[in-house]
This record gives structure tokens, sequence and C-alpha cells, in this order.
């Protein structure tokens, strides 16, 4: 009889407690619903229209979601492309100006680990490149000839008195660059002292007639005999002209050597100066790397800036996500029994 009427008299203190809950989650409720768009309720009817508004929304916004995460892949993916061309730019920057001439960095880099490891002065071991140069008459005709003379340029001219030494040293060692990815590496047996001084009678148009050697310089005679050796029946024409002679370059850089083979690389656009290795001065080349390295800075500074658009988009889709997650995910569970806890 006690137990009863105990219960009685906690029975109205109970139902105010729950009351007073139900009413705390309707209004929660709404205020949910209101940051959602959308209206708040006064019968189950509303409650159910909600609900199905609440899952377009939450459709769209999941598709956006996907497309949201698309671009930023897409956005990381060229942002760390960008970022690691400027590296390698300014890096390649920091060592032109270093020096005159235009000899990739890591080739440079190279040679003077060879030359401390034998103890040689790195003026002994020129590129030919450093010691070759396009006429400044001839400027049309330098980016082919930069094609055609490019693995030249870009090889070691090793004297005789240290033949033995670097081809020991590059036999023996695996070949690396600073950043430790294997280098390719072809040297030259240039044995100036027995040179034998090639003079014969060259078309006009021969490529040797568009290209100095670097004056004084104790490989003048040797490279002067080998380019009229390899390359002196190169001649610079047209292609209307390359199908009657053997060898021959277009300003385009078609190039054709023996009877039928022509060949075209265009990997590497032809003026663009970032690839020139000929000749004993970069300025030209400098202030290319410094406008790529501008245009880099400022793509980069893009990629990183948001775009409002999209920052709505995530906007929406947080509101989606966390806003209507508890009235309206749950509620498509057990809409009716929440439906009774919302509605006081």
């Amino acid at each position: 009889m006690v137990g009863r009427e105990k219960q009685e008299s906690i029975s109205p203190t109970l139902k105010f407690f729950q009351k007073e809950a139900k009413k705390k989650d309707h209004e929660q409720y709404g205020r949910l619903a209101k940051q959602c768009g959308l209206e708040n309720v006064s019968d189950e009817n509303d409650f159910r229209m909600n609900i199905d508004k609440a899952r377009i929304i939450n459709d769209v916004c999941t598709t956006k979601e996907t497309e949201l995460k698309q671009q930023r892949d897409n956005v990381v993916s060229g942002l760390r492309k960008n970022e690691g061309e400027l590296d390698i730019e300014q890096q390649e920057l920091a060592s032109l100006k270093e020096r005159k001439t235009q000899i990739p960095a890591w080739l440079v880099g190279f040679r003077t680990q060879l030359c401390e490891d034998l103890q040689i002065d790195e003026e002994d071991l020129p590129f030919a490149g450093e010691l070759l140069q396009v006429n400044e008459n001839e400027s049309s005709w330098e980016g082919a000839i930069e094609k055609l003379l490019r693995d030249t340029g870009i090889s070691l001219l090793v004297p005789r008195e240290h033949y033995r030494s670097v081809s020991r040293y590059v036999n023996d060692n695996p070949l690396r660059g600073a950043d430790g990815k294997g280098i390719k590496l072809t040297y030259l047996d240039a044995d100036t002292e027995n040179s034998i001084n090639v003079t014969r009678q060259l078309d006009n148009d021969s490529i040797v007639y568009k290209v100095d050697i670097k004056p004084d310089s104790p490989f003048e005679a040797w490279l002067g005999s080998y380019l009229q050796r390899t390359f002196g029946d190169f001649l610079c024409i047209d292609v209307n002209q390359l199908q009657h002679v053997p060898y021959g370059i277009t300003q385009q850089g078609l190039i054709k050597s023996g009877k039928i083979r022509y060949s075209k690389d265009d990997r590497r656009k032809i003026d663009d100066r970032r690839n020139y290795v000929l000749g004993w001065s970069n300025v030209e080349k400098i202030k290319v790397l410094e406008e790529t390295i501008t245009d880099l800075e400022n793509k980069i500074f893009n990629l990183n800036k948001p775009d409002p658009e999209s920052v709505q988009v995530v906007a929406d889709w947080f509101l989606a996500e966390f806003l209507l997650a508890k009235p309206f995910k749950a509620a498509s569970m057990v809409e009716t029994k929440y439906y009774d806890q919302a509605v006081p």
C-alpha cells in the first residue's frame, strides 16, 4: 500500500520531466530543421515531408562531396607537380648564377664530384657545350642546332693524360646525381696532343659554319676537327631540299641522317632555352628560368587559394552531414517513434 502511494506521488514528477524532455527535443529539432532550410513540424505528415526533403539534400551533398574529393585530388596532384618543378628550376637557377655556361646542374655537380675524387682541375674536363656556341648571326637556327648537338654538348671532353683515371672511375662507380638517381654520362677521348687537323671542303649550308668554337681553348683544334668529321655533312636546309641530301636538318628540327632515316624530337620545345646546353653565356637562359619560376609560384599560390564556390559546397555538405544526421538519419530508421518523441 505504501509502495503504491509512493509511486503515485512520483508519477506526476516523472511525467513533468518527460514532458520537458520532449519539449526540449522538439525545440532542438526546430533549430536543426531551420538551419537546414526546412520547416518546423506540427504533425506527423510535416515530419515525414521533412524527412523526404532531407534525404534529397543529403543525396545532393553526397554527390557534391564526391565531386569535391575529385577536385581536391586534382588540385593536390597539380600542386605537388608544380612544387616539384619549382624546386628543380630553383636549383638550376642557383647553379647557373654561379657560372656562365648552360650545362645542366646535375651534370656539373657530377663533374665536380669526379674532379674532387680524382684531384683534377674542372677546367681540364670541360663539357663540349661549354666550348661551342651558335653564331649570333644564325639565331634562327639556334633551336635546331641545339637539338642536333645536344648529346655532343653534354659530353665530357677527356684529354689523354686523364683518360685512364676517368675511365676507371666511371667504370668502377655507380653514376649518380645529387638526388641519388642514376645518370647517363658520355665522354669523348679528346687526344689534343695528336689531333688530326681535318680540313675539307664543306657545303656552304653545313652546320659547322653556324657554330663557333671558344677561342684560345686547348680543345679548339680538336673540336674543330671533330665537328667537321661528325657533323660537317649535315646541311641546314628546308624540308623540300631534305629529300635530296644524305644529311640535313630543318629549322623546325627535322633531322635526316643517312639515305632513309628521319627523326624529330618534340619532347622538348625547340625554342625553350631552359633546354639549351651550348654557349659560354647563360644570361638568356637565366631570364627564362626566372620567368618560369615566377609563373610556377603564381600557379602554386592560386592552387592554394580557396575557391569560393567549393567552400560553399563544403559548408553545405557539413550541414547535411552533421545537422541532418541527428534529426533525419535517425528518423529514417524509427520514424514514428522519433516523431512521438519530437512533437509534444
